[in-house]
């Protein structure tokens, strides 16, 4: 919680964090939830602390069902110019009468990106055959347009 007093964390924390959140979130899952990762971190950086954090919490909130086959798939890679952040989970609704999928996490997240990484940045976001998909793609300062 002390690294959120930064601005910047080295990219290998966030990757820790979320390596650790998923692995926890794993012990609540049943085997009926499939849940694969692939964080490919070629040289260290340094992101806004937190940023991915709310779309993983969101991928096991909405994308897990006890009784119906589930399925979470979360990617960091790195590539010379750009950070790019992929979820894909499957897509469970929550009734009117549960009002914990309020979108804040959503909201704040776009937020931080339009204040830290303002023209730096790409937001995507879909609803495909009851697949959500959120990607984040984080431009070098090198290469802004």
């Amino acid at each position: 919680m002390y690294e959120t007093n930064k601005n910047t964390v080295p990219i290998e924390g966030e990757v820790e964090f979320m390596r650790n959140y998923i692995s926890l979130m794993k012990l609540r899952c049943n085997e009926k939830t499939e849940v694969t990762t692939t964080f490919d971190i070629k040289k260290s950086v340094e992101i806004a602390p937190l940023l991915f954090i709310s779309l993983v919490e969101n991928a096991f909130k909405h994308g897990v069902s006890s009784n119906r086959p589930s399925r979470i798939d979360i990617r960091l890679l790195q590539n010379e110019d750009e950070l790019i952040f992929d979820c894909d989970n499957t897509n469970y609704p929550k009734d009117d009468a549960d009002r914990s999928g309020s979108g804040i996490g959503l909201e704040n997240t776009r937020r931080r990106l339009d204040l830290i990484y303002h023209g730096r940045y790409e937001w995507e976001q879909s609803l495909n055959d009851d697949i959500y998909h959120v990607r984040i793609t984080l431009r070098n300062e090198q290469t802004k347009e």
